[in-house]
């Protein structure tokens, strides 16, 4: 199947005729504005694999949503943060 959209915004259509123990493959066709983007050996036919996320969009697209997993613990994060403030008496809290 050859999907020519620069977009994808659901991919349910597009596997629905694939079955579950099929492998899939996404690629890119190669040419003289994407080349240097490609920058991979074993291209074949006129096709590489897709390259290494460029931006949000290509992260998404390569990588697919993060899964939230809330049934596990949170992970503690703390902020330390330096203030310095002078109350109407003048004196320094820091």
């Amino acid at each position: 199947m050859i999907i020519k959209k620069s977009r994808i915004n659901s991919v349910d259509k597009y596997f629905a005729n694939i079955a579950e123990d099929k492998e899939v493959y996404v690629s890119v066709p190669a040419d003289e504005n994407n080349i240097d983007l490609l920058k991979m050996d074993g291209c074949l036919d006129g096709t590489c694999v897709v390259p290494q996320p460029i931006g949000p969009v290509t992260r998404f697209n390569l990588y697919g949503k993060e899964l939230i997993h809330k049934e596990m613990e949170k992970e503690h994060r703390e902020i330390e943060r330096d203030y310095h403030i002078v109350d109407w008496h003048g004196t320094d809290h820091y």
